[in-house]
């Protein structure tokens, strides 16, 4: 089931010319982000939002109002480091977002409460 919906994904990523990578067996999607769109919230399913500044970033995440827990950064960048640990946010490398250490209190919120709202996103 996980698979189809992955592959469900990934075609309509490909329909609306979307950049994205899969398998042929659908078991993950990696795509670019689209500004417009939130993100699919299905699982093995990510998607990658490239930013130069960090107001880029925050112009996403209020519009489709997502909760960041954890961001990597990729080299020394300061002013990235500054804003978002103003933010609370805890900034890893990448490929390390997913281990984190048992002392960091791994987000605490529920997953799909803070996304579900009566009023329409602008």
């Amino acid at each position: 089931a996980v698979a189809a919906r992955v592959a469900a994904a990934r075609d309509l990523a490909l329909f609306r010319g979307v950049p994205c990578y899969s398998n042929a067996g659908a078991s993950f999607l990696l795509q670019m982000g689209e500004p417009d769109r939130a993100p699919a919230f299905l699982p093995r399913v990510l998607a990658l939002h490239v930013v130069d500044e960090p107001n880029e970033t925050g112009v996403y995440i209020k519009r489709h109002r997502i909760p960041i827990e954890a961001c990597a950064v990729a080299g020394e960048r300061d002013e990235i480091h500054t804003k978002l640990s103003a933010e609370g946010i805890r900034i890893g490398a990448f490929g390390e977002l997913q281990r984190p250490p048992l002392h960091v209190a791994h987000g605490g919120r529920p997953r799909f409460a803070e996304f579900i709202r009566t009023e329409p996103v602008p």
